[in-house]
């Protein structure tokens, strides 16, 4: 895929999300659950940060609750991690699923271990890894697939425009809404109206 600027990859990504609404209402109306969820588990913070947090490569387990998803005999899933998932959890997951045979969901179940135990951020990692980037858009049908992570990051959008696939997350532009500084600074103007304007 060609370099994007920082314009043009922001411009796609809110194309792909204009498209989430529709695709998420097709799939959740089907109680077949007809999609493809590519689970990035990435736990995309400064690597400083990163280096405070013993064990931070567990993180990525913490979306395994995303396995519930194969309930739905259509669902495929494809979980990318720095590095192997034990067997024993994934199983212990997927034996949780009413009235699905394990062979069944284990079927529909890509794992994908990239043996990289860095600090980098896993959405790094994979946008760092042409032929990695390669098999999981060939894993993926385009129309039917969309993409859950960790937390949204200007990486999780950069890889959600280079796979085509929307993310079922808020646009990292919006971040900052998140922080406790802008929200006491909204609820102050909410309540005290005509202090804004003066200000």
């Amino acid at each position: 895929m060609a370099v994007l600027s920082p314009s043009e990859t922001i411009e796609r990504f809110r194309v792909l999300q204009a498209q989430l609404g529709d695709r998420w209402l097709s799939i959740e109306a089907d109680e077949q659950g007809d999609a493809d969820i590519l689970v990035v588990p990435s736990f995309s913070v400064d690597q400083q940060e990163l280096q405070k947090v013993d064990g931070f490569l567990h993180y990525e387990e913490r979306l395994l609750f995303s396995l519930i998803r194969l309930r739905n005999p259509r669902t495929r899933l494809i979980y990318v991690t720095s590095q192997p998932l034990p067997p024993i959890v994934i199983d212990y997951y997927l034996q949780l699923l009413p009235g699905i045979p394990f062979s069944h969901a284990r079927d529909r179940l890509l794992l994908i271990p990239i043996y990289d135990q860095s600090l980098k951020p896993l959405s790094q990692k994979i946008l760092e890894r042409p032929r990695l980037m390669e098999r999981i858009r060939n894993a993926l049908r385009p129309n039917h697939a969309y993409m859950v992570c960790y937390n949204s990051t200007t990486l999780e959008r950069e890889l959600s425009v280079q796979l085509g696939v929307p993310l079922l997350a808020a646009d990292p532009e919006l971040l900052h809404w998140g922080t406790k500084a802008v929200a006491v600074k909204f609820l102050q103007n909410a309540a005290y109206p005509t202090q804004m304007a003066v200000v």
